[in-house]
């Protein structure tokens, strides 16, 4: 598909750190993402506020179905000793219900699934690949579930993601492999990732288990700016993909952006 990337919008001062060079790589991240589930009947779901940009995208270029799942600080494993009790997995199961609802989702379109997230241990993308499973289980669906790992080959030292890792994660927590796509590739998507500035985007406010009384399912006004930023920032043309070269660019800009309140 062509498209072309136009000047920043109407939020220009909301989206500084969003070069085109940036938007480029986003928009090349979700065209990756799109390949590994490229069927017209596939939904995918972003986990927490990481995959926003992502799936705004996946939406607009793509024409996908997409599930923004709000979860925040989910590692449980359903099949481990840090699981949910009976009453968490019902509060769970009643949080999806609400997100599809407000997402214009059937239950019986989650017949085949991609989940993605932006991760360092991989743990919060198999917990919520592994419940979502049980919960579709539990409402007698048949659904074929993948995920994407979305992280560095090299995270804080510490948090390195190795195929050994996945395959071991996968196995505990009773999922298909996830696929791994190292946005070492897309450095100026990896440096938002680190100082989580998408997670400002999110459609929803963030949501945990513990605090599930409550919750609202309202779309954000911040993530109503960014579709009416990507609406006007990406054009389809025929002359493709076109990126100005007189705009801000780079880690640098995202740096300053995020450290502005600071000075």
């Amino acid at each position: 598909m062509l498209i072309q990337l136009a000047s920043p919008g109407l939020f220009a001062s909301t989206f500084n750190f969003l070069s085109n060079s940036h938007l480029g790589e986003l928009v090349e991240l979700s065209k990756e993402i799109k390949s590994i589930c490229p069927r017209k009947d596939c939904i995918f779901i972003g986990v927490g506020a990481s995959p926003t940009f992502i799936n705004a995208l996946l939406e607009k270029i793509q024409n996908t179905s997409v599930v923004h799942l709000p979860l925040s600080r989910f590692r449980y494993n359903p099949y481990g000793d840090y699981s949910l009790n009976p009453k968490q997995v019902q509060s769970l199961y009643e949080h999806f219900d609400k997100v599809f609802a407000s997402e214009d989702i059937k239950l019986n379109q989650l017949r085949n699934v991609l989940v993605l997230d932006y991760a360092q241990s991989g743990k919060s993308l198999a917990a919520a690949s592994s419940y979502l499973g049980l919960y579709l289980k539990k409402n007698n669906i048949e659904s074929s579930i993948n995920s994407v790992l979305l992280g560095n080959s090299y995270v804080a030292g510490t948090h390195v993601i190795t195929d050994e890792k996945i395959v071991s994660l996968a196995n505990a927590y009773k999922i298909n492999k996830p696929f791994n796509i190292e946005i070492d590739r897309y450095p100026e998507v990896m440096a938002t990732f680190k100082f989580q500035i998408y997670d400002s985007f999110r459609k929803y406010g963030s949501f945990n288990i513990k605090d599930f009384d409550g919750y609202s399912y309202q779309k954000s006004d911040e993530y109503m700016k960014l579709t009416k930023e990507m609406n006007q920032r990406i054009i389809y043309s025929e002359s493709g993909l076109r990126l100005k070269k007189n705009l801000k660019n780079s880690i640098g800009s995202i740096c300053q952006w995020f450290l502005r309140p600071f000075n």
